[in-house]
């Protein structure tokens, strides 16, 4: 309950959150690069129940070593919009 109860505050203060968002089809979703502009990509993507700060230490890490970590919240985690739809591949593919 604690997690739902964060996300759904969390979602409704785009304010507080670092990094940036885009629109997409599915909604609102939040978004943050590190590390430098011109290193290597590195996309780490979270599971469910978990929200793109999770990779915080990790990307961290990546970052000192030189790397461009990309890291964001699925649709209805994190900073990113709560979606109507089902959540199912049909609607993270495009995400």
């Amino acid at each position: 309950k604690v997690d739902e109860h964060f996300e759904a505050f969390v979602a409704t203060k785009p304010d507080l959150a670092p990094g940036y968002f885009v629109q997409l089809s599915g909604g609102r979703v939040h978004y943050d690069f590190t590390g430098p502009k011109d290193g290597p990509l590195v996309v780490l993507i979270h599971g469910f129940g978990l929200f793109s700060y999770c990779w915080a230490d990790l990307a961290k890490l990546l970052t000192s070593f030189g790397y461009r970590v990309l890291t964001y919240d699925l649709y209805g985690h994190g900073f990113s919009d709560w979606t109507s739809s089902q959540s199912d591949i049909p609607l993270f593919t495009p995400q």
